[in-house]
């Protein structure tokens, strides 16, 4: 972390970890104001969703890695992040 960052955020507004995982995100960008998150909704944006190849929602995307599982922990996000 540190230089400028652009998440995308893939989620559902109808999905509960979707929102732990918003929230812990929304933590990330509190302590680092470099990044900067592109919230994406996979309803109103399918084409979109199926276009950057993503399997299942949450999803997080930075460049070309994929963070995306049923869980995503904050301390896992966190991890992800600091990796790219």
């Amino acid at each position: 972390m540190g230089e400028d960052m652009k998440i995308k955020f893939y989620k559902s507004a109808i999905c509960p970890r979707c929102l732990v995982a918003q929230m812990a995100l929304k933590k990330i960008v509190e302590k680092d104001s470099s990044i900067e998150i592109e919230m994406i909704d996979v309803v109103s944006n399918f084409k979109r969703y199926q276009a950057d190849k993503i399997g299942m929602f949450p999803a997080i995307v930075v460049e070309d890695k994929i963070l995306q599982g049923l869980l995503l922990t904050p301390s896992k996000i966190e991890e992800f992040i600091q990796k790219c």
